[in-house]
Order: structure tokens, then sequence, then C-alpha cells
């Protein structure tokens, strides 16, 4: 793993620790998470991180910073430098959510009846009787 000055990180020296990343990151737990979806093409149907480091795998093997700070390869360091987290180690990915933990995200509830306002919606009464017209 080496982190070059030119705003690139390269995760992996070879094949066999990109798998051991993505056996304890991607297909951990019972289906793997929630995010990875190995044939994306692009980060908006699939995991950014992943996404990225396969992009890598196919250039020069390497992701920019952003990517690998996201993916905890790099932490921030003394002086605003960025830092690899634990050298030598297979990080685990901040951004796991696997199938066999709970979904926390929002749902939202049922619509109001039509001319109904929604006394939850954020937006200023104004607006939601415009919107409700």
């Amino acid at each position: 793993m080496s982190h070059t000055k030119d705003g690139s990180y390269r995760p992996f020296s070879n094949g066999t620790e990109y798998h051991m990343w993505q056996e304890r990151n991607c297909c951990r737990g019972e289906k793997g998470c929630r995010n990875y979806k190995p044939e994306a093409t692009s980060s908006k149907n699939g995991c950014p991180i992943e996404v990225a480091i396969v992009m890598a795998s196919c250039l020069d093997g390497t992701i920019s910073n952003r990517i690998a700070l996201r993916g905890g390869f790099l932490v921030p360091g003394p002086d605003g430098l960025l830092v690899e987290n634990e050298p030598g180690t297979i990080v685990a990915c901040p951004e796991y959510r696997g199938y066999d933990e709970p979904d926390d995200r929002p749902r939202r509830g049922p619509r109001p009846a039509p001319g109904q306002i929604d006394l939850l919606d954020p937006r200023p009464i104004e607006d939601q009787i415009r919107s409700v017209r």
C-alpha cells in the first residue's frame, strides 16, 4: 500500500490483498453488503468505493485520496496530512451495511389525503398550501 503526493493511493499490492479486503467487507456476513453490486458499471449503480477499486485494477492500480479516505484506507493525520490507517492490515469499510444488520434508513409514512396538509412536512405552511391546491 502506498500513498503518493499527486492525490492518489495504491490500496493493494496484488490481487490476493484485494480479494482479502473484498471478503472482509463486501462479502462479509450472511449475504454481504447492501451496497455491493459486482455487476455495477458506475458508482451510481453500486458501491462507489468498490467501483473505484475495480476501475483502478484495470488502470494503474491507484484510487483518489478522497475514495481512500472514504473507504478507511487513509485517515487524517498530523498537520492536515493523510496517513495510512493501520498499515499492513486489511481495514474494515466504514460504509458497510450488511443484510444481517438492521436497516436503519428512514422510512416514509403514509401520504396525507388529497387536500390535507402534512403536519410533519418540514416545508413552510405557505409552500404546503400551494402544493395542495
